[in-house]
């Protein structure tokens, strides 16, 4: 499969999506901890848990095709991961004035995983490589010569 081969290519990638890849990991292994331990430890219905498991799922599907090595990969977990900002930002605003700072600053430091994650799959550098590694290869036909008649 070509996400496997892609994934055994890490190391040689460009420095910026590697910090990408490694914060979008960071950031959606984080958010899956503080799900579950909010809903199971703390009981606190933080979200419902038929939402939470399809976010584990969109999470896990985005940690996946990031894999790909498309833009559309890029596009599709730079859009997820403001999607879980637009959610999670306001809680945690809502927490912080609320007095519960511990909490608050677990959730902020989620948002800055998801931001230092989508800065660096935004970077010009991933771009370039991206779009460099999706282009579509040039096909090589044999040259005929004309003939002239």
């Amino acid at each position: 499969m070509q996400i496997i081969e892609n994934f055994q290519k890490f190391p040689h990638y460009p420095l910026s999506l590697k910090r990408g890849i490694v914060f979008l990991f960071a950031a959606w292994i984080w958010y899956f901890l503080f799900i579950l331990s909010s809903n199971f430890i703390l009981s606190s219905n933080f979200l419902p848990f038929e939402i939470a498991i399809r976010q584990m799922i969109a999470g896990a599907l985005a940690c996946v095709i990031i894999f790909a090595l498309k833009n559309w990969a890029r596009v599709l977990c730079i859009l997820g991961s403001v999607m879980v900002l637009i959610q999670i930002l306001p809680i945690t605003f809502v927490l912080y004035s609320a007095g519960q700072f511990f909490v608050s600053m677990l959730l902020l430091s989620n948002d800055m995983l998801f931001i230092l994650s989508i800065y660096f799959l935004c970077s010009s550098e991933t771009t370039h490589y991206l779009k460099k590694f999706t282009a579509p290869r040039e096909s090589v036909e044999p040259k005929t010569e004309k003939e002239d008649s």
